[in-house]
């Protein structure tokens, strides 16, 4: 497979990490409130509105042709199940977890 990544997707991608860095800057430099996803780890609102604006970012201004699962919007529930199948992974801890691939 041959993957052709042009100078104009590359400043693309550039360009929507810098706003999400951005985004995440207006919210670290605040008092912000950290929680915690049902794994243990944690979670701020700044990771969540960064992996809104990249998914975004991707489905509308690169492709909508692949779902995208963020790691937030996994831990959240919001998974596509029409378009795809769960599959049982192991961690590096040794837990396993399911991730979920196409139908």
């Amino acid at each position: 497979m041959t993957l052709n990544i042009t100078l104009g997707l590359m400043e693309q991608i550039g360009d929507l990490a810098k706003r999400a860095g951005n985004e995440i800057m207006k919210i670290y430099n605040t008092d912000f409130a950290v929680e915690t996803k049902a794994d243990s780890s944690p979670v701020t609102e700044a990771d969540q509105i960064a992996e809104d604006l990249i998914t975004r970012g991707i489905q509308e201004g690169l492709t909508a042709s692949y779902p995208i699962i963020g790691e937030e919007a996994f831990a959240a529930g919001k998974v596509p199940r029409d378009r795809i199948r769960p599959i049982l992974a192991c961690r590096r801890t040794g837990r396993h977890q399911k991730l979920y691939s196409e139908k």
